[in-house]
């Protein structure tokens, strides 16, 4: 019994690696594209983001890429009469089966654990990856554009000559109480210093105008520092881990408490501001995301145990003809039902309508389905 259980297991493994390897290939380079455009990244730099989505990429293959190999092999073990010389031997096909899906609750502890690691190391260092490059940015998108804007400083050039920006205005707006400056220059190159963490803005032969105050000439080289500090951005859910969430959540009730307190006193005075309202519902609608947000984690990693439920007795069932189409005939039913009811269910959730734990809503709802088919199976 335990030769048919590494059989089938080791089966099941190299099915899923091939199927991991062509599918991440695949939605890596996608997805790179995605952050390339968005970003204004050259190719090179484009290439060194991916490492970073590695780990976001099998979180979201390893669920599909189960389901094929699932169904590929019961398929195959069902239509080369396998699972019928098993059955003639007196062993329950449940010897194969009960295995398959303990490693599938291990596939999904295996996506918790990638999905907290991405949130650490994945995706949210791609901006700061990009900040750091932004030398290389800014050249790639002005010698497209002619203009660049970042939220450190903005600039306009008439000619990019390899390094050298020509006929440049340069602008980089107020910062800790300095006022803005504005650099028209006949030159200007962009340096980036790692060590120090800063972008050096070299400058020759122009004007330098700081606030309302007049210009000042300069004739030989004017450099300006601006440090690589990663600007404030909006929390983002999918960039906290497990641990980071309960310390989050405190800090956004206060922050929506104080927004609150605030909001009654204006409404009280006959003043409601229409911004503090936005800005409190804004405050409100992350509050709830982030509440969601391990339910939803890991509802979606659970869906390996959902869909193992669903492909084994269907690949039993279909496999005979053609294994391949067992695994259509689980893959269409679960991208009609399962993924527009997770948004769903994700969706009312967040609004209050149900608790976070009605996030499982789809995935309870393949289980139960994959064990009425499962008992069919069985019972033939």
């Amino acid at each position: 019994m335990k030769l048919l259980v590494r059989y089938c297991l080791q089966e099941l493994l190299a099915t899923i690696v091939v199927a991991l390897v062509i599918s991440c290939l695949i939605l890596v380079l996608a997805m790179g594209m995605r952050e390339a455009l968005r970003h204004g990244l050259s190719p090179g730099l484009m290439l060194r983001t991916m490492p970073y989505l590695l780990p976001q990429t099998l979180a979201i293959c390893i669920p599909i890429c189960l389901l094929l190999a699932i169904t590929l092999v019961f398929g195959r073990m069902a239509g080369t009469n396998e699972l019928l010389a098993i059955k003639a031997l007196g062993i329950s096909p449940m010897v194969l089966i009960i295995p398959v899906l303990t490693a599938s609750v291990w596939a999904g502890l295996i996506v918790v654990g990638l999905i907290e690691f991405n949130a650490v190391r994945g995706t949210r260092q791609i901006p700061r990856l990009v900040l750091q490059s932004l030398a290389e940015v800014a050249y790639t998108k002005l010698r497209v554009d002619g203009a660049f804007q970042s939220p450190l400083f903005s600039v306009v050039v008439k000619r990019v000559n390899g390094t050298i920006l020509e006929d440049v205005v340069l602008t980089i707006p107020a910062r800790e109480g300095l006022p803005e400056i504005t650099i028209t220059a006949e030159e200007a190159e962009l340096l980036t210093d790692l060590k120090r963490n800063e972008l050096i803005v070299r400058c020759r032969r122009g004007e330098v105008e700081a606030g309302f105050t007049k210009r000042a000439r300069f004739e030989d080289t004017l450099e300006q520092a601006l440090p690589l500090d990663v600007p404030h951005q909006r929390i983002r859910r999918e960039w906290l881990s497990l641990a980071e969430i309960p310390e989050t959540l405190l800090r956004l009730e206060r922050e929506w408490a104080h927004l609150r307190e605030r909001w009654e006193r204006e409404r009280s005075s006959g003043r409601p501001s229409a911004a503090l309202q936005e800005q409190l519902l804004e405050t409100e609608q992350l509050l709830r995301r982030i509440t969601v947000e391990p339910f939803r984690r890991w509802a979606n990693a659970f869906s390996c145990l959902s869909f193992a439920l669903v492909g084994v007795p269907v690949a039993i069932s279909w496999g005979k003809e053609n294994p391949l189409a067992s695994f259509f005939a689980c893959f269409v039913p679960i991208s009609i039902l399962y993924y527009p009811l997770m948004m769903f269910s994700e969706n009312v959730a967040v609004s209050g309508i149900v608790p976070p734990i009605g996030v499982w809503l789809g995935n309870v709802l393949l289980m139960v389905i994959g064990g009425y088919l499962l008992r069919g199976v069985l019972s033939r």
